[in-house]
């Protein structure tokens, strides 16, 4: 028997040596005259390479001389060449990546390699992988973002825009990360107050949404945006919604005309929950009649509202055990506060401006009960604003104003401001400037990075970018870009 099957290896041997043998064309395995196969191994699905930078595309053949290297940005449907002949026994080719002239996030993209005398022997890569630029346009009509990152298989984008032309009136949707599948969230809800809807925050659970929306009190003025806008919160309420658009409740009423409340964040377990709260001044000043809620000192009042939270409880019985920090003393004595989120389990990351100074100041650190307060950009007169931590807490990217030499508080303000998205190395503090939407845009308009979201791996993040028009002071549609570090900050 052991003769047999030896003498069997041995004509297998010699069949094969003699000429036959098997050719793979596409998925086929058929009987030729000698054995020819390619089969990538990278990229081969998941990566993410980014424009400008090189990459070894890499490969295995059998009895191939030359290969053809090719790229699909749209899942296959068109092909592009990279390399059109590479001898095969390199094994691999050095690739720097284009954007193929589209300033946006390729997510469907595949290489595929072929031999050059018979492009029937060809493999792909077995799934999509991803190109994108370090910056990259995701949405031109957006707003404020916020970017799921929990244990939920999805890693959708929930941000507002504006719905209506003459009202600015605003809405929450989601998308994916690379731009695609926009879904109204509140659109169809016919509970929530129709007006200024926006600030969308998740839950961890990956179902829930919590959301502002201007309530009943709500004063529009001729200034945009106005005060009762969610980017400032007054006289606004918050409500929950599942991210379908179903099951809307109110979980926070402001108290009386002129409180308000703005960015609502939750713990990592989603059992806590904090935002800023102001409580109304009672001062009016006749210059800011008919322009501020009250005429009063919209930059006063603010303090920071901690409190547990229950996602299985009903309505504002969902929030309880509410506790106030630096809230202490006269409203009117009180600056603004504004909540950015947590650091960890007990440490809140928010900005500060005392004296209800109207520019918005420096970053600041402290545990949830008000303990251990620390001042993390310490630089009085520059614009800091939305400090947060990267998930390994190694880098806090803020947006500020600093890399505008000419801004300074005082006597510079809001209608002058222009700011970039930059990061803090936390092991030596170095700063970093991530954007440069002033330097390279439009020079007619003044740009402002604002509200931003990393994602959970800690190498990208969606940020908001407004621009207004320097001579009649309007503003554009805010939007929504992808940065992406080249790597996990």
């Amino acid at each position: 028997m052991r003769f047999c099957i030896i003498c069997v290896s041995l004509l297998f041997v010699v069949f094969l040596s003699s000429g036959f043998g098997c050719k793979e064309r596409g998925d086929d395995l058929l009987i030729g005259a000698g054995v020819q196969s390619v089969s990538v191994t990278a990229p081969n699905g998941g990566e993410l390479w980014m424009v400008g930078d090189t990459y070894d595309i890499s490969w295995s053949t059998i009895g191939v001389t030359n290969v053809r290297i090719e790229l699909s940005r749209d899942g296959g449907a068109g092909w592009e060449d990279i390399a059109a002949s590479v001898p095969a026994s390199d094994l691999s080719y050095s690739w720097t990546v284009t954007d193929g002239g589209l300033v946006a996030v390729q997510s469907q993209c595949l290489v595929r390699i072929s031999d050059t005398s018979d492009d029937t022997v060809k493999d792909e890569s077995d799934s999509y992988f991803t190109v994108s630029p370090w910056l990259a346009l995701l949405t031109g009509s957006g707003g404020r973002v916020a970017w799921y990152k929990g244990p939920a298989a999805h890693e959708l984008v929930a941000f507002d825009r504006i719905v209506d032309d003459v009202t600015k009136d605003t809405e929450i949707f989601t998308m994916e990360p690379d731009g695609t599948d926009i879904q109204p969230v509140t659109e169809s809800d016919a509970i929530i107050p129709k007006g200024f809807i926006g600030q969308p925050e998740w839950h961890p659970d990956g179902d829930h949404i919590i959301l502002q929306a201007e309530n009943v009190n709500s004063s529009r003025t001729a200034y945009f945006p106005a005060y009762s806008h969610v980017s400032f919160g007054i006289n606004n309420d918050l409500w929950i919604i599942n991210k379908d658009g179903t099951g809307a409740e109110k979980i926070y009423s402001a108290p009386d005309e002129h409180w308000g409340c703005l960015h609502p964040h939750f713990n990592e377990d989603g059992t806590k929950i904090i935002f800023s709260e102001r409580e109304a001044t009672g001062v009016s000043y006749p210059i800011l009649a008919g322009i501020t809620p009250g005429g009063e000192n919209p930059w006063a009042g603010w303090r920071i509202h901690v409190a547990d939270f229950d996602i299985n409880g009903v309505g504002e019985a969902k929030l309880s055990n509410h506790v106030i920090l630096f809230g202490g003393g006269v409203a009117n004595d009180r600056g603004i506060y504004e909540t950015h989120g947590f650091k960890d389990a007990d440490t809140i990351v928010f900005s500060y401006t005392a004296d209800g100074d109207n520019y918005v100041d420096d970053i600041y650190t402290s545990k949830l009960d008000g303990s251990e307060l620390t001042n993390l950009t310490n630089t009085p007169g520059i614009w800091d604003e939305h400090g947060t931590y990267s998930p390994s807490g190694d880098t806090m990217c803020f947006n500020s104003s600093r890399s505008d030499a000419g801004w300074f508080h005082p006597p510079s303000g809001p209608l002058t401001l222009r700011t970039e998205l930059h990061s803090m190395r936390v092991s030596d503090g170095l700063i970093t400037q991530l954007t440069f939407f002033n330097q390279n845009g439009d020079p007619d308009r003044r740009y402002l990075a604002s509200d931003f979201e990393w994602d959970r791996s800690g190498r990208r993040i969606v940020v908001q970018a407004g621009s207004v028009d320097i001579a009649t002071g309007l503003p554009g549609l805010p939007e929504i870009w992808l940065l992406t570090f080249p790597e996990v900050q």
